[in-house]
């Protein structure tokens, strides 16, 4: 997966953790977590994506 994959993976699930109706669950979660620990392992962060990627922990936090 390239990174332009994984910044699309994971702005579909930001936008999912924005929805008002979404039931959280465990595997979503992990997914989320997934997505993060791949794109920090490919050493491609951006400021941008690094602020999202703040953002998602915390709502997940919340959610856990």
């Amino acid at each position: 997966m390239n990174n332009s994959e994984l910044i699309g993976n994971l702005q579909e699930v930001l936008d999912e953790l924005s929805s008002p109706i979404l039931t959280y669950s465990p595997g979503h979660i992990e997914a989320v977590r997934i997505a993060i620990d791949r794109i920090r392992a490919e050493g491609k962060e951006t400021a941008e994506l690094k602020n999202e990627i703040a953002e998602l922990k915390k709502q997940v936090q919340s959610h856990e």
